[in-house]
């Protein structure tokens, strides 16, 4: 399954997505890992009300097979830490009292 990058940040799921999915060349899209990666999209989505139910998931998407070699599998694993939100540590000050 591919999403974007933004789509896993509005679920708030980046840090769920584990290095057994891959990131595209640009860093935009994220081709989810079947097993896991991909029912924590769904299962997000679908809480947020971004879908009703699975079948309607399945009605908008479109599976492809294959038997021969992925280009997915060329591609970098993705790495939550990359994408997650910067914490400034500089706005941290010490007081005395």
């Amino acid at each position: 399954m591919k999403v974007s990058i933004q789509e896993l940040q509005l679920l708030n799921i980046v840090s769920e997505i584990t290095p057994f999915s891959y990131i595209s060349k640009d860093q935009k899209y994220v081709f989810l890992e079947e097993d896991q990666d991909a029912i924590t999209f769904i299962n997000a989505a679908i809480k947020e009300n971004w879908f009703s139910d699975y079948k309607e998931i399945k009605s908008c998407t479109k599976e492809f097979f294959t038997n021969s070699s992925s280009f997915i599998r060329n591609l970098n694993s993705f790495d939550a830490a990359q994408f997650q939100p910067e914490i400034k540590t500089d706005l941290v000050t010490t007081h005395k009292f």
